[in-house]
C-alpha cells in the first residue's frame, strides 16, 4: 500500500501535526486488539488528545500486515465521525529488522524504531545507523 492513499491525518503528517501544535497531551498506546483502540479513539477525540498507536512486529503480524493500516484508517474517520479530526499516526515500536521496518514504511507506518539491545553494542554502532530509503526525503530510519 502506498502512504500516499492513506486516509487524511493518518500518515507521517500525524507525527509533524502532533510536533506542531502544543498540546496537552499526546497518548501513546500499545495494543491494537478490538475494542482498545476504540476506547482509545474515544478519549483522545474526547480530551482532543492526538494519539500515537504503536505496535509490535508481532503484534502487527498478528492483525495482519495488510488489515492494519485499513483498521487505523477505520480510528482516523471513527475519529471524524466523532467530531474531532485528531492526528492519529501509527508506529512500530521496537521493531528487530531492517526488512520490517521497511515493510512497516511502506504500508504507511508514520514511523518506525528498530530495537538493537539483543546485539552486542559494537554490532549495533555498525548495523543501526540512519538509512534513508522510499520515495520521501522524510523516510530515515532513526536507529
Amino acid at each position: 500500500m502506498n502512504p500516499d492513499t492513506l486516509a487524511e491525518g493518518y500518515s507521517g503528517d500525524a507525527l509533524n501535526a502532533i510536533a506542531d501544535v502544543d498540546f496537552k497531551n499526546v497518548v501513546a498506546s500499545v495494543g491494537l486488539q478490538w475494542p482498545m483502540p476504540k476506547g482509545i479513539i474515544v478519549g483522545c477525540v474526547e480530551s482532543k488528545s492526538p494519539v500515537i498507536l504503536q505496535v509490535s512486529g508481532s503484534a502487527r503480524n498478528y492483525a495482519d500486515p495488510t488489515f492494519l493500516p485499513f483498521m487505523v484508517m477505520g480510528a482516523v474517520q471513527m475519529a471524524k465521525e466523532l467530531g474531532a479530526g485528531i492526528p492519529i499516526a501509527l508506529h512500530l515500536d521496537h521493531g528487530d529488522s531492517f526488512e520490517l521496518a521497511k515493510s512497516c514504511i511502506d504500508s504507511g507506518f508514520s514511523s518506525v524504531m528498530l530495537d538493537g539491545s539483543h546485539h552486542p553494542f559494537d554490532e549495533n554502532a555498525d548495523k543501526f545507523v540512519p538509512t534513508p530509503f522510499g520515495d520521501s526525503e522524510n523516510s530515515v530510519m532513526a536507529l
